[in-house]
């Protein structure tokens, strides 16, 4: 489905999985992510996450956007985990 370079991948950190977004996600300048790289998508786009703990950062994740039959579109960067993203809304829910 997707080629590696396996000397890259030994050394990123973390997990890696699939996952499809729940929500949409919008890079700006709000975010508490570094703007530079940051990956927006919207909900139901598939996502390859390839480091759970991107750069060493817990909370940090990078991610593919894959398309309708799981190649890769070329479109990556950094995005928050799970957890990260569910604090950042009850932040903004409250605010």
């Amino acid at each position: 489905m997707l080629e590696y370079n396996s000397t890259l991948i030994s050394k990123r950190g973390g997990d890696s999985l699939y996952m499809r977004a729940m929500a949409d996600y919008s890079a700006d300048a709000s975010s508490p992510l570094p703007a530079q790289g940051e990956l927006s998508f919207a909900r139901g786009d598939v996502l390859f996450v390839d480091s759970t703990i991107h750069a060493g950062r817990v909370g940090v994740w990078h991610a593919w956007q894959l398309d309708a039959y799981g190649n890769c579109t070329g479109k990556h960067g950094i995005l928050p985990s799970i957890a990260r993203y569910a604090v950042l809304s009850l932040r903004t829910f409250y605010n």
